[in-house]
């Protein structure tokens, strides 16, 4: 769950980048962060303030999964709120901060594209003992609100292939208390 608001805190910022190209501007295949900072330079820092997050699972799909563990894991994600104060150092940290923390050495940006208030990423990371999990990311924002779409598929260890999206939505409530 950090890891998907932190996705969607490093989105807040991006949506507001004016690039319509990939960043992987070395052709590799990945995207590093010293790829995605450029891509971000012209991007609009976060408005400091407390915000609001809601996370709320749309679709759980893992036909090897027996009906009521599916039943399970989508009413135990349902939805979930979360609020958290982004202070002035924190905005002025920006993009880069934010970055770091996606790419600990078990995710790897593999896309990403924004243009104007649109963002299209996708990560493929590690997930200890069930193998690679991608995720992709397409959404819109500003610099006070984000509304994305992940969609994450994969296999899981004994139920086969599997396939969930989650929704985020992000937005500034006002000023830190």
């Amino acid at each position: 769950m950090k890891r998907i608001l932190g996705v969607a805190a490093m989105a807040v910022v991006l949506t507001a980048c004016s690039s319509e190209t990939d960043a992987d501007t070395d052709g590799d295949g990945t995207v590093s962060q010293e790829e995605m900072a450029a891509a971000a330079q012209d991007a609009i820092k976060p408005e400091p303030g407390q915000y609001r997050s809601t996370v709320k699972m749309v679709e759980v799909d893992i036909p090897g999964a027996p009906p009521e563990a599916v039943e399970m894991m989508q009413s135990g994600m349902g939805e979930q709120t979360q609020e958290s104060c982004m202070t002035e150092e924190d905005a002025a940290k920006g993009f880069e901060e934010m970055a770091k923390g996606t790419q600990n050495g078990d995710c790897t940006t593999n896309k990403f594209v924004v243009n104007g208030g649109d963002i299209d990423a996708e990560m493929t990371c590690a997930v200890p003992g069930q193998g690679e999990m991608k995720m992709t990311m397409d959404g819109s924002g500003t610099s006070t609100s984000m509304d994305m779409t992940m969609t994450m598929e994969g296999e899981i260890p004994g139920m086969g292939d599997a396939r969930m999206v989650m929704n985020v939505q992000s937005e500034r409530i006002g000023d830190c208390s």
